[in-house]
């Protein structure tokens, strides 16, 4: 059976692929109304108030930095600091100014996520063509992350650096759940996502058919195929900045689809199938990737040796968020085409009963027993009177 968005995908060209970035006609900053982040691996993300737009396209601005060329870092003036072994403190500094580049880049200001919040309010929704290619792409770039700190693993390896190894080995047992498949967060995702799908009538995801999915774009396979290059073929520094900026704007990225993906369906789901659902999000939102990213970034001062070493980390986090950036145009355009595909399932402003939850397994019927409460309530209360 053909997949329900992939009728669609034929109509975005190559034309269409090769237009501008769109994140460049993006005017705000980040971040517009990014909540604080917790402090730690308990806090829950459903306290957080509504995010504006976090994602963004594929502009190249950390520092104005050409990723052919090597960017010249300020404060060159003095002997030192034009020689490779500069002083441990110009390194933590220049380390610290790529953590804040990265958390102000524009690629955490894309129109993508302005289009989910739009539909994510009530009355809005989301048409299952769009649940459809949305979470399969998101899915497919998730089964990327245990490779990705593989490849920076084995880089740290080759450089003797105890500490990276130290925090990427632990940040890899999380993803695999500690050694307990059912708790690898490739598991979790899994039984979230599929779940909003089911809503939707969508077909469940698998680990295995997510490779070869209908509605996989031609944008996120070149996403991922330039990242295995980038984490294989250049240096290990390189790798390193990109798996820093990976990890820094996975926190607000997560956060928005969360509350744009899964929390407006909170409602038709019973409590222990709920906590389930927002289990794999809890542990991300909740102070995971806040971790890591601070581990990445404390790893890459301890890695980083000379004035080179800090230009490579500056590349390689650059050719993430470009990468990154282009992929999220090419979701942009697909998910707004496939709005125009079946009908919008409604977004609930009222949760079910219990008993409405026990009685409708089914989506479909669901949706239908929800459309006749309010009137099923009239009659209950006319035969009241009586």
């Amino acid at each position: 059976m053909q997949s329900i968005a992939a009728r669609f995908l034929p109509q975005l060209t190559a034309a269409g692929r090769r237009a501008p970035l769109l994140s460049r006609s993006c005017p705000h900053p980040f971040p517009r109304s990014l909540p604080s982040i917790p402090a730690s691996g308990g806090s829950s993300p459903l306290r957080s108030p509504r995010m504006a737009t976090l994602m963004g396209g594929a502009a190249l601005c950390l520092f104005s930095l050409d990723p052919k060329t090597a960017h010249p870092l300020p404060g060159a003036a003095s002997k030192q600091d034009r020689m490779p072994g500069v002083s441990r403190q110009w390194i933590a500094t220049e380390i610290e100014r790529l953590g804040e580049s990265v958390a102000n880049h524009p690629v955490l200001s894309h129109p993508l996520f302005d289009l989910l919040e739009e539909l994510a309010q009530p009355g809005s929704g989301y048409t299952p063509a769009q649940i459809d290619l949305i979470t399969a792409n998101y899915f497919r770039a998730c089964l990327e992350v245990i490779p990705a700190i593989v490849d920076c693993i084995n880089l740290s390896v080759k450089r003797g650096d105890a500490f990276a190894l130290a925090k990427l080995a632990e940040n890899l047992n999380e993803e695999a759940g500690g050694g307990h498949p059912e708790e690898g967060h490739r598991a979790l995702a899994l039984l979230s996502l599929n779940a909003i799908r089911k809503l939707h009538d969508c077909h469940p995801l698998d680990i295995s058919g997510t490779y070869e999915s209908p509605v996989l774009l031609p944008a996120v396979k070149e996403f991922i195929a330039a990242l295995k290059q980038l984490n294989q073929s250049l240096s290990d520094h390189e790798s390193l900045g990109a798996e820093y900026a990976d990890e820094r704007v996975s926190l607000p990225m997560m956060t928005l689809y969360f509350k744009t993906l899964v929390e407006p369906f909170k409602s038709r789901f019973g409590p222990q199938e709920w906590a389930s659902i927002r289990k794999y999000w809890d542990l991300h939102i909740g102070g995971t990737e806040e971790r890591h990213a601070k581990d990445l970034l404390e790893s890459l001062k301890e890695a980083c040796q000379s004035r080179q070493d800090v230009e490579k980390a500056h590349r390689g986090a650059a050719a993430f968020l470009e990468l990154q950036g282009k992929m999220l145009d090419a979701v942009y355009l697909a998910a707004k085409q496939a709005g125009k595909v079946g009908r919008v399932v409604p977004i609930p402003s009222e949760p079910l009963s219990p008993s409405q939850l026990k009685s409708s397994p089914d989506p479909a019927t669901r949706r239908q027993e929800a459309g006749r409460a309010p009137e099923a309530e009239a009659r209950g209360k006319q035969a009241n009177r009586h």
